[in-house]
């Protein structure tokens, strides 16, 4: 291949990505509210992905579930960590998180905080309408999943099953 080619299939590799670094505001704010669960925790614990999970990995997917019930609302603001390939990740402590990314030619945010135990974690997805350093505009509702580490780890750095248990019917940025 030339020199030429690889540069122009850089340079097409870097405008493919719908999110554009140069839109990334420096701090964001998510608020998610109004949560309505459409998956009871009885059928989140009988799924596949947890056959014969111990005893101590149900009692945490139930009071992460029983927490996220007892939620009225979520919000965390976070300065601007990293802007690259087509994702802006804004980060607080732990694995607290906001990142906006595209996927399937969708704009997505997710907003990732802490829930329960065993480092169960709530994700809320909104689509991004549109984005700008002063301003992100999402759609109003989103979709909200429980991020339960696989059994033994305690923490989703290891991976493990996103399943989704209902919908935010609020969602907003600034």
């Amino acid at each position: 291949m030339s020199k030429l080619s690889l540069v122009l299939g850089c340079l097409l590799a870097a405008e493919s990505f719908a999110v554009k670094v140069a839109d990334c505001p420096k701090k964001i704010t998510v608020e998610a509210s109004d949560f309505r669960l459409t998956k009871k925790v009885d059928d989140l614990i009988q799924d596949d992905d947890f056959g014969g999970m111990p005893e101590e990995q149900e009692k945490a997917i139930r009071t992460s579930y029983k927490n996220l019930s007892d939620k009225e609302k979520v919000s965390r603001s976070f300065k601007l960590k990293s802007a690259k390939s087509g994702r802006c990740i804004y980060s607080g402590t732990d694995l607290e998180k906001i990142e906006v990314f595209s996927r399937s030619g969708d704009d997505q945010l997710y907003l990732q905080t802490k829930l329960g135990p065993r480092g169960t974690l709530l994700r809320v997805y909104a689509e991004v309408q549109s984005l700008s350093p002063e301003e992100v505009k999402l759609g109003k509702e989103g979709r909200i999943a429980l991020a339960i580490p696989r059994y033994p780890y305690t923490t989703y750095l290891a991976g493990g099953p996103l399943k989704f248990v209902g919908k935010a019917k609020q969602v907003s940025a600034e």
